[in-house]
C-alpha cells in the first residue's frame, strides 16, 4: 500500500466533498500510459511523447557534455581556446551553458511539435486539472501549465545528469568513459530503480530526481514516478541541487587546476 497515494486520495476526496464537486469534472494529473480524462487528449499524447523524447535528449546531451570537455582536450582544441584571454571558469561555465541550451532547444521543440501532433490527432481538452502536489496541498491549472511543471522536472534531471557527465570526465580524462557510465546510471534510474524498495534509497541521488513525481500518482516500473518513502518535494530538491553543486565545483577544481595537455 502507498501511503503517499492514500494521503492523497484522502486530500483529494476532502476537496470534492467540501466543494460538492466530483472527480469527472476535472483532468487528473498526467501519467505514462494512463489518460487524464475518459478519452485521450494533446496532453497526454504530449505527456507520453516527452517521457519517451527526453530519455533520448537527456542521453544526447550527457553525450555533447563529455565531449565538450575531454573529447576537445584529447584532440587539443580545448588548449587552444585556454589561450585566448578567457579564464578556466569561463570556459568551464561556457561549456555547461551550451549544454543547458542545447537541452532547452531540444525540449522545448520537442514539446511543441507533440502538442501540435496531439492536437491534429486528438484535439484539447478544455477541463482544468486537478493537482496534489507533496499529496497535501492541491490546486486547479491549466494542462499547459501542468505540462511546463513537467519541463522544468526534466530539465532539472538534465542538469544534474550533465553535471554528473562532466565530473566523471575530469575524473576519468576519456570522453568515452564518461559518457557510458554516465548514460548507464541515467538508464538503469529508469529501468530498475523506480521498482527497489528500502529506507536507503532515498540517500541515491538518482532517486531524487524526477520532481515531478510530486505533482501525480506514485507508481513502480519503468517510465513511472515512484516516490521514495520519507521524502518530498522540498528534500528532493534540495538533495538534487547540493548534488549538482557538489559535482560542479569538483569537475571545476579539476579543469581549473589540470593541464590541457592531451
Amino acid at each position: 500500500v502507498s501511503i503517499y497515494n492514500l494521503k492523497k486520495q484522502i486530500t483529494t476526496s476532502r476537496y470534492f466533498f467540501d466543494n460538492e464537486t466530483f472527480g469527472y469534472e476535472y483532468l487528473t494529473a498526467f501519467n505514462f500510459n494512463k489518460n487524464s480524462g475518459t478519452e485521450t487528449n494533446a496532453y497526454d499524447f504530449a505527456f507520453y511523447s516527452m517521457q519517451i523524447l527526453s530519455m533520448f535528449i537527456t542521453v544526447f546531451v550527457i553525450f555533447f557534455a563529455t565531449s565538450g570537455l575531454s573529447g576537445e582536450q584529447s584532440t587539443g582544441t580545448l588548449k587552444m581556446i585556454a589561450t585566448r584571454p578567457y579564464t578556466r571558469n569561463k570556459i568551464f561555465s561556457g561549456k555547461f551553458l551550451a549544454c543547458f541550451n542545447v537541452a532547452l532547444i531540444l525540449l522545448t521543440v520537442s514539446l511543441v511539435s507533440s502538442l501540435a501532433i496531439g492536437f491534429a490527432s486528438y484535439g484539447f481538452s478544455f477541463q482544468k486539472v486537478l493537482v496534489v502536489m507533496n499529496a497535501e496541498t492541491l490546486f486547479i491549472t491549466n494542462p499547459v501549465i501542468l505540462l511546463l511543471i513537467y519541463l522544468a522536472s526534466i530539465l532539472v534531471d538534465i542538469i544534474f545528469y550533465i553535471a554528473l557527465a562532466i565530473f566523471v570526465s575530469m575524473v576519468t580524462k576519456q570522453a568515452t568513459v564518461a559518457t557510458g557510465l554516465s548514460s548507464a546510471i541515467y538508464l538503469t534510474s529508469i529501468v530498475l530503480l523506480g521498482s527497489i524498495k528500502g529506507s536507503w534509497i532515498r540517500f541515491v541521488p538518482s532517486l531524487n530526481l524526477q520532481l515531478y513525481k510530486f505533482f501525480t500518482i506514485s507508481q513502480s516500473g519503468m517510465f513511472s514516478f515512484s516516490v521514495v518513502p520519507n521524502t518530498s518535494l522540498f528534500t528532493c530538491g534540495i538533495f538534487t541541487i547540493a548534488f549538482i553543486v557538489v559535482f560542479d565545483l569538483f569537475a571545476r577544481f579539476l579543469f581549473t587546476h589540470r593541464s590541457l595537455d592531451k
